[in-house]
């Protein structure tokens, strides 16, 4: 049971690793915007702007980086678009404070800021030194987080559906089709010697058409009608699967905003289950226990 992953049945204590503020202080602390960033290739203010537009072209950069004459100091950036004639110096473009994050910026915070920019520049400890575009955003650690997340929420609705459909009356909610390919589901993983049931094997699309029908796991997650309920984890569940199945792009032709808005409805469904599940912990407090735990 989903129920046994958050909590021990028989101490009674939350397991490590189970709580969205873990995974998210996880991704915050350890997976930052240094992990994808790319070093920002620069030219000086004196360089030649054709020669920069050809060897921008030739990588397939939109723009680089500035440099003061005779330093390493990045004091702006340019566009290969506006190079045409003179020097790069000409075409230069002072950073804007919106235009810079530091090289700590959890990547949560910089999927929501690529939602609204198309490339952002990092500031480690001496400057400017590298770059972040929508494309960094379809990395491994990028689609690591998400997979996280969406997997963290499954979680979630599979331990709602047996906690507000005690006795498997959950079953009532699906038709004789679905139930099947559930049972066959459950049959395969038996085979491979795995020990589930059908609670176990429901898919995203499942838990939906369940929860749905329970004015209390509305509440629970904050939705206000069955409709929002619905529209919100089928964009989740779509989410899920370009994750799932590495599809290049993990947007809808590059919607970021979209992106974004759904990522913000994952992390305030589990921020709201979270909290159920925490009453209900402390509400079947175990029996303190004899062995305590090392220091």
């Amino acid at each position: 049971m989903a129920y046994e992953l958050w909590i021990s049945p028989q101490t009674g204590y939350r397991r490590r690793g189970t709580s969205v503020s873990e995974l998210r202080a996880l991704f915050e602390r350890g997976v930052t915007a240094r992990v994808i960033a790319e070093p920002l290739r620069c030219c000086r203010t004196t360089d030649s702007a054709e020669e920069v537009r050809a060897e921008l072209a030739r990588l397939d950069f939109d723009v680089a980086g500035v440099l003061e004459p005779e330093s390493t100091r990045v004091i702006g950036w340019v566009a290969r678009e506006s190079l045409q004639e003179g020097t790069c110096g000409a075409s230069a473009v002072s950073f804007a404070p919106y235009e810079l994050i530091s090289d700590s910026t959890p990547l949560v915070q910089l999927i929501q800021i690529l939602a609204e920019a198309e490339r952002v520049y990092v500031v480690e400890r001496h400057g400017v030194s590298g770059i972040v575009t929508r494309a960094d955003l379809q990395k491994p650690p990028i689609r690591t987080l998400l997979f996280g997340l969406i997997s963290l929420l499954e979680m979630h609705l599979t331990y709602w559906v047996g906690q507000l459909f005690p006795n498997d009356t959950w079953r009532e909610c699906l038709s004789e089709q679905r139930l099947a390919k559930v049972r066959d589901l459950v049959e395969a993983r038996r085979q491979r010697n795995e020990d589930v049931g059908e609670l176990d094997c429901l898919q995203l699309a499942d838990k939906r058409e369940i929860l749905v029908r329970s004015r209390s796991a509305l509440e629970i997650l904050g939705f206000e009608t069955k409709r929002q309920a619905r529209d919100t984890l089928k964009d989740v569940e779509k989410l899920r699967d370009r994750v799932a199945h590495s599809q290049k792009d993990v947007t809808v032709a590059g919607a970021w905003p979209e992106l974004a808005a759904t990522l913000g409805s994952i992390e305030s469904l589990l921020e709201r289950s979270d909290v159920a599940v925490a009453r209900i912990v402390a509400a079947a407090a175990a029996t303190p226990l004899r062995l305590v735990p090392a220091v």
